[in-house]
């Protein structure tokens, strides 16, 4: 069976952070309309994970829930 992680508390990524890791997630550049704001769509991508909430109690702020789902399910797909 599955271990289930504890949640732990989410923040924003730092810039530091951000850096670090927009490098790879640059280099996947996928076909169609980017997301406005990628370091936002992350952010609430680690949101989820953190929380281990549903996507649809993503907060407004870390934008729609679609759209991050969407993004982190093509930066897995297949090239």
């Amino acid at each position: 069976p599955h271990r289930r992680a504890t949640p732990h508390p989410w923040r924003p990524m730092t810039d530091a952070e951000w850096q670090v890791l927009h490098p790879f997630l640059a280099a996947k550049r996928r076909t169609g309309r980017p997301p406005a704001d990628l370091r936002r769509t992350w952010d609430a991508i680690f949101w989820v994970a953190c929380s281990r909430l549903p996507w649809r109690h993503l907060p407004p702020g870390l934008g729609r829930p679609d759209t991050a789902h969407r993004a982190l399910r093509r930066f897995f797909a297949d090239p």
